[in-house]
Order: C-alpha cells, then structure tokens, then sequence
C-alpha cells in the first residue's frame, strides 16, 4: 500500500505547486489522475519516485517512510517504484530483452550492465514480463523496428521487470493513436491487477480514465478536487477539475458513461 500524507510542493518557498496532497493507493488498484495542463500532475509522480522531494509531508510504502530517510534507504525504496514514460525511453539500436533488463539493473552489478551479461534469473524475470504484456514473439527484435503501440508496451514490460510495488504512468498514451492507447491501458491495468501491483496514471482523457480506472483522483490548481470511482463522475466534478469548461460534447460523454459502469457494476452484482 503506498501512502501520501499532507505533501506540499514548491520551487521557490512561496508558491505551491502541490497543496495538502493526501492519496492511498491499495495493492492493484489503477488510479487515474486527471487535470488540465499545469495542474501538478507530473510534478506529483516526480515527488513520489523523490526526483523532486517534497518540501512536506511524507510518503510511505508498506507503512515505511520515505522522507527523512538516509540517501541509502531512499534509493532502496525506489526500487520499489518503476516509471512507463510518455515516449518510452527505449534504446532502440538494443533488442527488446535488453530494454527490459533496465528494469533489472538496480540489482546487478556494474561491470555485468557495461558488458550486457545477464543472470540467467534476471533473464527469465525479462522474458515473463515480455509475455505479460503480449510480446514474446518480439523479444530479440530491434527496439527502434516496433510500432509505437509495441514500443510503450515494452516500457511497461521493463516497469515490471522491476518487480515495483508501484508503478507511475505519465501521460503513457500521449503519442499513441486511439487503438494503440486502449491496448496500451488495458495491458497496464491487467498486469497489474493480476500482480497486485498499485498504480498512479497521469492522463488527459476523461473517457479513457472512466474506461480504466478503478478510481479517478482530480487535481485542479495542485489541490485534489475529487477522489472517487468512475461512475460519481459528472458535469460538477468535470467542471472542477477543468474550470471554465463549456462543451456539451464533455457533459454528454460524462452521463452516458457513468451510467454505463453504474449498470455493469449492477449486473456483475445481481451475477454474484
């Protein structure tokens, strides 16, 4: 379970980017957080994996603190969080497997990373995240001979080759076509589910967090405006998270699709 508690963010002592940031995240839980650019999104995911610590409040693993910890400590908890990046981040003259064993190198030695010798352990963890996410016809191939679609999937190959408790997407369908988004999400909430492997989604489209999410966090001027299922999503939630928003296409989009999840969240209960 990963924890957040009363996290402020500021770059310059003044003004606060992030404000009384409270977030629990349970073992496979997929939660989307929405909000327009400039919101805080990314600098969010930044302070939970502390490429940019908190100027307050804590964050904690499995009940263990991150902040106030020595630089040793710190590093041993990012382990325990992977990153799926906007545009992949994949060497793309390296095959497939070599990509994914990034994802491996926190725990291997120097010299083995510099000369691309791999334990046979660390191999097979690389191989079974590959087939995980639906690539193992492609795992020797090239990085840069794959689509966008496969390239992101073996970022998210590489995130749990990590073996994270936590998992941080920032915008991971950005550069992706429609097709290739849904692909995308749907393998990244699977897997992780299926591992229990929490995860903290930074998106922008509202329909693709209400297909996805198991819960959707709205962040608005760095403060969280809303925390709640899908299906309690409406025009006053929308109009929170986006201020000023006027599009009847958005209003629309929000009833019939809560209403869509409100019904099958009924029917799984009525089969049950």
């Amino acid at each position: 379970m990963i924890e957040v508690r009363d996290l402020y963010k500021s770059f310059n002592g003044r003004d606060y980017v992030l404000k009384d940031i409270n977030i629990r995240v349970n073992p496979g839980e997929f939660v989307v957080v929405l909000g327009p650019s400039g919101a805080g999104k990314s600098t969010l995911l930044r302070c939970l994996n502390y490429l940019s610590p908190p100027t307050a409040g804590e964050i904690l693993i499995h009940g263990e603190r991150c902040h106030g910890q020595r630089k040793a400590a710190r590093r041993a908890l990012r382990k325990r969080i992977a990153m799926v990046f906007q545009h992949h981040n994949l060497i793309g003259r390296l095959s497939v497997i070599k990509n994914v064993l990034v994802g491996r190198m926190a725990g291997i030695p120097l010299w083995s990373c510099l000369l691309q010798v791999f334990r046979r352990h660390d191999v097979d963890i690389a191989l079974a995240a590959i087939d995980e996410v639906g690539m193992a016809e492609k795992a020797y191939a090239r990085a840069d001979s794959l689509s966008g679609g496969e390239q992101q999937r073996v970022g998210i190959a590489r995130a749990l080759a990590q073996q994270p408790d936590l998992i941080l997407a920032d915008e991971p369908v950005a550069s992706l076509d429609p097709k290739n988004s849904r692909e995308t999400l749907a393998y990244l909430r699977s897997v992780c589910q299926k591992k229990r492997i929490a995860v903290l989604c930074n998106l922008h489209q509202i329909d693709y967090a209400m297909e996805y999410a198991t819960r959707i966090i709205g962040l608005s001027g760095g403060s969280i405006v809303f925390d709640g299922p899908p299906e309690k999503m409406n025009v006053s939630v929308i109009e929170s998270i986006y201020p000023g928003i006027e599009d009847d296409n958005v209003a629309k989009l929000v009833i019939r699709m809560s209403g869509e999840i409100r019904r099958q969240k009924s029917q799984v209960a009525q089969v049950g």
